[in-house]
Parts: structure tokens; C-alpha cells; sequence
């Protein structure tokens, strides 16, 4: 494993690719940069395989939302015209135990 100290927003992360083989993330994505950081991997999708993230609840529901939800809009069609979205299970408070977390969280 090597670990890469980098701002995450500005990362090429085609430059971890070897073997053209493509990449496989996995991740805990913080609120304030879930979005931007989101389209920057789109930007790069051509080196990767697939993308599974915990993210906000309401994050995931934006990014999963059908078109005739309340919560579709820019971020639902930019990563669903690439991506195939799948909301998988919740992850409650309750999960935390060393940390006082009031927000529900979501595997896509």
C-alpha cells in the first residue's frame, strides 16, 4: 500500500493506474467536499472501474434521485449520465461509538 498525502480535489488519480488496469474506490467522503470531489473523479472515470463511498444520506438521495423526485436535479444527472447509482444500505448513529454523530449516512 502507499499512501499519498495530496489535496484530494486536485489529485490526478490516473496517475495510480498500472497494468491498465482500471482503478477501484473506496471511501468516506466528508460533506463539504463530496460534490466537487465527486465530478473531479468523473473527470478521470476513463482510469477507473468503480466507485463505492459512505456519504451524507441526503447526498446519496440527491445523487440516486429518479427524475421525478424532489431531490433530482444537477448532481442526479451528472453522475447518472456516467455512472450507474445505487443506493445500498443506511448506516444510523448508532454505529458510532466513539463519536456523537446525529446524521444517517448511506453506501452507494
Amino acid at each position: 500500500m502507499q499512501l499519498h498525502n495530496a489535496d484530494a480535489l486536485k489529485f490526478d488519480f490516473r496517475s495510480l493506474r498500472s497494468d491498465d488496469r482500471p482503478l477501484r474506490l473506496v471511501g468516506n467522503l466528508p460533506y463539504n467536499i463530496s460534490t466537487p470531489l465527486l465530478l473531479h473523479l468523473l473527470d478521470q472515470s476513463d482510469a477507473i472501474s468503480d466507485m463505492h463511498f459512505m456519504l451524507q444520506k441526503e447526498v446519496v438521495d440527491r445523487m440516486a434521485a429518479g427524475p421525478v423526485s424532489k431531490t433530482f436535479g444537477l448532481l442526479s444527472v451528472m453522475l447518472q449520465v456516467s455512472c450507474e447509482m445505487r443506493s445500498l444500505f443506511d448506516i444510523g448513529p448508532e454505529s458510532f461509538d466513539v463519536l456523537q454523530v446525529d446524521l444517517y449516512f448511506r453506501i452507494s
